[in-house]
């Protein structure tokens, strides 16, 4: 105010004010007028209330726009990353560091007001001593210190896991936001030149690892790594370096890298092998594993089926797993085969391919008209919502839901891409139309026990999973459950209680199966230590593999077989290979195959799931021709010469892609599973 009174005089001032009052204006969001806010646990997240076809929903004033699937998260700045590293009191130096070691009162957690137990980062991060050294500009110092306990943390950060921030010191406002700052960290050196060398050198070379600096020397012991998400390829990272020899598998096709992958030097570890479409239980079992050479069995099989709810007319057209279907056969690129179902001639079309057919494209035509009539980007959200949008219907009012407690910022997230929350009504009923497909979703209110009616042509239920543990049921010479998780043995084989924290004190509880030096362990979601987020299934990896390797070391070193020799054979045995390929009628293709274990393993009744890879697959007209999972049974199996014939019916789309199977090629043939005919 000094200055207007006396313009004259303070004329560049008063000039400089007005430019940034005005750039005020347009950046509100700017780290110079952000504040820190007080947490108010009732109302972690902002919205509105409105009804919708009678229904009052939950929304969000503030809409991202989206155009196709890419992600809409914008990348974390440079500015908004030091502003939260500052933000930071680097509370390491007291001992003090809570949003690692967790908030503890008498050696027990504390809880939020949530109720969710502060036990911090499950992996013991040093997180204070990460932001302290970025603040000073050490990025590749930074990540040397994330990577002393998460090596991997490509896996983890930005909007992944919160539980460092649930626990930071700052508990009465806004926290650190700790992920952003790792992940930010992480791309920083990768943007780097060699920035990728750079990473892949830290994980195995690591200065800042007192307790293993560098990979240590091989040990000739075989560990079968089973599963391949958080917990399965951290455990096989950490065995590694640890020195044995490693194959891990999956159930799921994992593609080769690309052709052109060049870095600077080797980097791939001679004492590991991969391999995808193996069923554990099917096309190896425990005793294959044994008989084959491994010392130990690491089992990392996630989540199993999903938890169904009980609601009449179950039994509409219904798909289990298919978002995850959608994502492994590429359906949202242009060029998968995956997305020719609405592409046939319509002279072959049902009535019922007709209708789904024209109200795909009807919704496509009025999002385009609308929006070259009124000059503007297409508003697919708004569009989506005047069409019912989507709805998240839980039972409970918004508080009470796991998402809320133990991550609110993915709920801000969901009503920001135009999603509705309806509280307290439970649903009772699916009505289906004239061909069975779900038309609306009855419910009843839990507070009023009034019923309501929602138009619903596509209905997901998210009541959460239970345990993998099939294998249980499928070899109980192994494998025995407690209260639905397998039964927890220590490193001497003697039963111990379950533990439900990821930081209970005394971790050797991770075995399932001890009988001399025949071993089976369990990590991730089959523990109830370590359930229900990436973060906890990495800590599990982390906190198992020295209980692995000091059993491992009481093993005798005797072998019979060099790694070479071992390794050449594992792949002899897993891999599935075309012999043949002939037509038996016009419509009807036999394939000959070489897959000793699952030749071995094959019931009659039983069936397999075929695939080819993406990378040996044709391209025909701007499409890619890798199949989808195509169901097959062995028709005729030769156990001794690792042989199975199998049948494939051409009725279009995958089943049509058999013919281009060539001789010698490699393909995923996944079994076998199902229970075998009984006579």
């Amino acid at each position: 105010m000094y200055w207007f009174e006396n313009k004259e005089k303070y004329e560049d001032e008063v000039e400089l004010a007005a430019q940034y009052a005005a750039w005020r204006v347009k950046n509100k969001v700017s780290i110079l007028f952000s504040v820190h806010r007080k947490i108010d646990h009732e109302n972690l997240v902002s919205f509105s209330k409105k009804e919708v076809d009678k229904i009052e929903v939950l929304y969000s004033d503030e809409i991202k726009g989206r155009y196709g699937f890419d992600l809409t998260s914008e990348k974390t700045s440079l500015d908004k990353a030091l502003d939260n590293v500052n933000y930071c009191i680097f509370c390491h130096k007291q001992n003090k560091d809570s949003c690692a070691k967790g908030l503890s009162n008498n050696n027990t957690f504390k809880r939020s007001p949530l109720e969710m137990e502060l036990h911090g980062c499950p992996l013991e991060q040093k997180i204070s001593e990460m932001n302290m050294v970025k603040s000073e500009g050490y990025s590749i110092a930074g990540l040397a210190i994330v990577m002393i306990d998460n090596p991997l943390c490509a896996a983890t950060g930005n909007r992944i896991c919160n539980d460092c921030m649930n626990s930071c010191i700052y508990q009465k406002q806004e926290p650190v936001n700790v992920p952003m700052i790792e992940t930010k960290i992480l791309d920083d050196v990768l943007g780097l030149p060699y920035g990728f060398e750079i990473y892949s050198l830290l994980s195995r070379w690591n200065p800042l690892n007192f307790q293993r600096p560098l990979p240590k020397k091989n040990t000739g012991k075989n560990v079968l790594v089973v599963g391949l998400g958080p917990a399965g390829f951290n455990l096989a990272y950490h065995l590694l370096n640890d020195g044995h020899n490693v194959v891990a598998i999956d159930g799921l096709k994992i593609e080769p890298l690309i052709d052109n992958f060049q870095p600077i030097r080797d980097f791939k570890c001679k004492n590991f092998a991969l391999y995808g479409g193996i069923r554990f239980g099917g096309t190896i079992t425990v005793n294959d594993a044994f008989y084959l050479g491994f010392d130990h069995v690491a089992l990392a099989l996630g989540s199993g089926k999903p938890r169904m709810i009980k609601i009449k007319n179950m039994l509409a057209n219904m798909a289990s797993d298919f978002l995850m279907s959608l994502q492994l056969t590429g359906a949202l690129r242009s060029d998968s085969i995956a997305n020719l179902q609405v592409h046939y001639i319509e002279k072959n079309w049902t009535d019922e391919e007709r209708e789904i057919a024209g109200e795909f494209i009807s919704h496509a035509k009025l999002i385009r008209e609308v929006a070259k009539e009124e000059g503007r980007e297409r508003k697919i959200v708004k569009l989506m919502q005047n069409l019912g949008g989507v709805k998240i219907v839980y039972r409970k009012e918004l508080r009470d839901s796991p998402g809320y407690r133990l991550n609110s910022e993915e709920v801000q997230n969901a009503l920001s891409e135009g999603v509705y929350f309806i509280e307290n009504l439970e649903p009772i009923e699916i009505v289906a139309d004239k061909y069975n497909n779900a038309e609306y979703l009855k419910l009843v209110n839990k507070k009023s026990g009034e019923i309501k009616h929602i138009k619903a042509r596509s209905i997901f239920i998210a009541a959460g999973t239970e345990p993998n543990t099939i294998i249980a049921t499928e070899d109980r010479e192994h494998f025995k459950l407690k209260d639905g998780y397998f039964t927890h043995l220590d490193s001497s084989g003697k039963e111990v209680d379950q533990v439900f924290s990821p930081k209970m004190q005394n971790k050797d509880r991770i075995l399932a199966y001890k009988q001399g030096n025949k071993i089976i362990s369990f990590f991730g979601d089959l523990h109830p230590s370590y359930s229900g987020s990436v973060v906890k299934a990495m800590a599990s990896a982390k906190n198992g593999y020295p209980i692995i390797s000091q059993l491992l070391s009481e093993i005798s070193d005797k072998k019979t077989k060099s790694s070479e020799e071992f390794f050449a054979e594992i792949k002899e045995q897993l891999t599935a290979k075309v012999i043949q390929v002939q037509y038996l009628t016009d419509t009807v293709v036999e394939i000959v195959i070489k897959a000793p274990l699952a030749a071995k393993n094959f019931q009659p009744g039983q069936f397999f799931r075929l695939q080819n890879f993406e990378t040996n697959s044709k391209r025909n007209n701007n499409t890619q021709l890798a199949m989808e999972g195509i169901a097959v049974t062995g028709t005729e199996v030769d156990k001794e010469k690792g042989i199975i014939s199998t049948i494939v019916l051409e009725t279009g789309g995958s089943t049509n892609l058999c013919k281009f199977l060539k001789e010698g090629e490699l393909i995923i043939l996944m079994g076998p599973t199902g229970s075998p005919t009984e006579i």
